[in-house]
């Protein structure tokens, strides 16, 4: 148990040395790997209605996990995501399955989820320099108990990734597009599900002025319609929502 706090140790001296995502990402990989989990992401948490895959920063899930995920829209009902969003310490994934009813479909969810290897885990919920809600989801093909000592030098592991992985994605990132108060104030509405018209009646200006806000808007970004306008605002830290 000393050579394994010592890797978690080691690691968090080593993390913000990387200098690219991918030697990051393998590194926390076999450190974990050898902690027993077998599998992780980080990713920010979206507000409901909002996709949650382009706020994605790092996905070490089995591939065929997560195209199932994707394709079965589990997000929403997902017990651990539910309580990530809500949660400000780290959690085991059996306190979340614990703490909501237990449907046909959390059911499925969990069963699929353990034929692809992830039988059980640890949570780590964050929050982003921009005070953006995130987490750190370690995975284990097996049962896992996990001390208080253990689970605080995984917590401070997951700290670090997260620290590290922003500043090399920050790094790499164009500035992002220029948006006036205006489109930012319309995309914010948009974000919380409103039309051109409600948006147009909100803020006292014409539906004509809104589209014309919201094709400018959308040329900025290189998006096709307003909700991806809004996942694109929402990825670049544009917008928060």
């Amino acid at each position: 148990m000393l050579n394994a706090h010592s890797e978690l140790l080691d690691f968090i001296e080593r993390a913000e040395r990387h200098p690219s995502m991918s030697l990051l990402v393998d590194d926390f990989s076999q450190v974990i790997d050898r902690q027993g989990f077998n599998a992780f992401i980080m990713t920010g948490l979206p507000s409901a209605g909002i996709d949650v895959e382009p706020m994605v920063i790092a996905n070490h899930w089995p591939e065929a996990w997560s195209d199932r995920y994707r394709e079965q829209v589990y997000f929403p009902d997902d017990p651990v995501s539910k309580w990530s969003i809500t949660k400000d310490r780290p959690f085991h994934w059996r306190e979340a399955w614990n703490a909501f009813p237990v449907s046909k479909r959390v059911q499925q969810l969990n069963g699929e989820a353990a034929a692809f290897g992830l039988v059980d885990g640890i949570a780590f919920p964050l929050r982003t320099a921009r005070r953006w809600q995130a987490v750190v989801s370690l995975a284990s093909h097996h049962r896992m108990d996990i001390d208080k000592k253990d689970e605080g030098l995984l917590y401070c592991a997951a700290v670090y990734f997260q620290m590290a992985a922003n500043d090399l994605a920050s790094q790499k990132a164009p500035p992002p597009p220029t948006l006036s108060d205006r489109e930012q104030e319309i995309l914010k509405w948009a974000a919380a599900g409103k039309t051109a018209w409600e948006i147009s009646t909100i803020l006292n200006i014409s539906e004509a002025t809104t589209r014309t806000h919201q094709r400018h808007i959308n040329a900025k970004l290189d998006t096709a319609n307003t909700t991806q306008a809004v996942m694109e605002a929402i990825r670049q830290h544009i917008i928060h929502v």
